[in-house]
């Protein structure tokens, strides 16, 4: 009966760990999909620069939590209490499917705060450098382009995929049509390189 019991947990947490990932695949090839039939298009961010040294301090944060994280798991597992081990599994499952799931939402809340939205503002940004981006499986590519918002706090991103010479060239300034997010952040519908016969949608 016990064999049977642990054998049925196994099987259990088997599906919860590989049902969770298929549900974050479902919801994105979902998504796409939508997009594909309706011919939508989802305009890109432009959203805050991360400072060189905030990143660095987030970045050993991170490991620095990593690090905690499996001295304690390390400690918990070498306890050889059987009811601790199965407890720390049993948690780590957990973590494992909340963070699958949580996904899963994340991109849903992201394609609903960025789908049909209306412009409301045009801003004319100081162009401060240009980033050529390689494809990859996340995006097309094209330039990554640096400006200044003063009004939103400066240094601002926004990856524009069909890039224009104009745009390569790092032009001074840059115009942008914006339109608010629905629940959060600044999205680009359209620019224009001033002094140039060069308008596109990003």
């Amino acid at each position: 009966m016990a064999t049977s019991g642990f054998a049925g947990k196994g099987r259990w947490a088997a599906s919860a760990a590989l049902g969770s990932a298929v549900v974050w695949v479902a919801v994105r090839w979902w998504l796409e999909a939508r997009l594909e039939r309706n011919g939508w298009v989802l305009p890109p961010e432009l959203s805050p620069a991360i400072d060189p040294d905030t990143f660095i301090l987030r970045l050993m944060g991170g490991a620095v939590a990593v690090v905690v994280v499996l001295g304690v798991l390390w400690w918990l597992l070498r306890s050889h209490s059987p009811r601790t081990v199965s407890r720390t599994l049993w948690g780590l499952l957990g973590v494992w499917v909340a963070v699958w799931l949580l996904g899963a939402v994340s991109q849903w809340q992201n394609h609903a705060n960025r789908l049909n939205l209306a412009p409301t503002q045009t801003e004319t940004l100081r162009v401060v450098g240009v980033q050529v981006t390689k494809p990859s499986t996340r995006t097309l590519g094209g330039a990554k382009m640096y400006v200044d918002w003063p009004e939103q706090g400066g240094l601002h991103t926004v990856l524009i995929e069909d890039a224009s010479e104009a745009l390569l060239r790092q032009p001074s300034q840059l115009t942008l049509t914006l339109a608010p997010g629905r629940s959060h952040g600044w999205y680009v519908l359209g620019w224009s390189v001033q002094g140039v016969d060069t308008k596109g949608q990003p």
